[in-house]
């Protein structure tokens, strides 16, 4: 982690050495969330300290849930929520083993599964099953199998409310049979790379997700054509900024209000804020004081600020002991 960007004099910390984990985002600030070791039990929070110039400040809080599993990938959706993708190992009716990656929301927390997806048997290396999150759905990955086509992948998307599944790239199998290498979330659209199958050539292709939410005809929102060069592609692909934040205005006009406060009592370590305006972070940062519930004792926390793409803003405390918050 790089601190202090804007300073004369950059500084570099090592927030974690461990190389079989390196799952990170960011927030809206200044603050760094990753998993802080291989066992992925917990989810790290990092800022520049504001005690110790070019160092910095952590907190941990758990991340482990018991009936998903490890924590294996951490987003952050434009809703403003962090998300978490678990793995866990399951067995079906025969006894016979294969692994799922779900996806649940860290913070605000909830226990809820927004969607299992089965990992493909020989892509271990997939654990860390790759989703995106964006204008109310998960996007993901998924495999299928026939007898007599193989394997083929599908487009997925699922409402984070109410759970409705939409598929794409899965009609007649003698038709459409991609092997999707590389894909991404940008703005309004999928873009993905891969081999059509069922004419053995190179495609590039583009769903435009705001159609496709509307109900649109498939040749309204789907676009895919032979490509020559599917590295290039790929590379264009992987350049692309995933979300796009919005530009904050120097004065909303009028004054803020709290609008919720989540605090479960299955997360005992952090509380959310939500705002009905853009707030000043200084100023809110500077006049916040946490204290334990059954005393005036000061905790130490740390603020993160998450603005989702509808422009309200919300900070997460995350205490660095098991007092509840007050």
């Amino acid at each position: 982690m790089i601190t202090g960007i804007n300073a004369e004099k950059l500084s570099t910390v090592e927030l974690n050495s461990d190389s079989w984990s390196g799952w990170y985002t960011i927030d809206d600030h200044q603050t760094v969330i990753y998993t802080p070791d291989y066992n992925n039990e917990t989810i790290g929070f990092a800022q520049p300290s504001k005690e110790l110039a070019g160092a910095i400040s952590k907190r941990e809080i758990n991340a482990y849930k018991f009936d998903s599993g490890w924590l294996n990938n951490i987003i952050l959706g434009d809703d403003g929520y962090i998300y978490g993708v678990y793995r866990s190992n399951e067995t079906d009716k025969d006894d016979n083993w294969s692994a799922y990656a779900k996806l649940q929301r860290i913070l605000p927390y909830s226990p809820d599964v927004i969607e299992s997806i089965k990992i493909p048997e020989d892509n271990w290396w997939n654990y860390n099953q790759e989703m995106q999150v964006a204008k109310g759905y998960v996007y993901f990955i998924e495999e299928q199998k026939h007898d007599g086509y193989g394997k083929r992948n599908i487009i997925g998307a699922t409402h984070l409310t109410n759970g409705t599944k939409i598929t794409l790239l899965d009609g007649e199998w003698v038709d459409e049979r991609y092997n999707i290498e590389t894909w991404k979330l940008s703005g309004d659209y999928i873009y993905f790379t891969g081999l059509d199958q069922s004419s053995s050539t190179m495609i590039s292709g583009k769903v435009d997700v705001a159609k496709l939410n509307e109900g649109k005809e498939e040749s309204e929102y789907l676009t895919i054509k032979e490509t020559a060069s599917v590295s290039g592609d790929t590379l264009t692909i992987l350049d692309m900024e995933v979300l796009h934040r919005p530009v904050e205005p120097s004065n909303s006009g009028g004054y803020p209000r709290i609008t919720e406060f989540v605090s479960s009592i299955e997360d005992i370590y952090s509380s959310t804020i939500k705002f009905n305006k853009w707030m000043d972070k200084k100023s809110v940062s500077k006049g916040l004081n946490v204290n334990a519930q059954l005393s005036s004792e000061a905790l130490l926390g740390l603020i993160d600020w998450e603005v989702p793409r509808h422009k309200i803003s919300k900070i997460i405390l995350r205490s660095a002991g098991r007092e509840h918050f007050e």
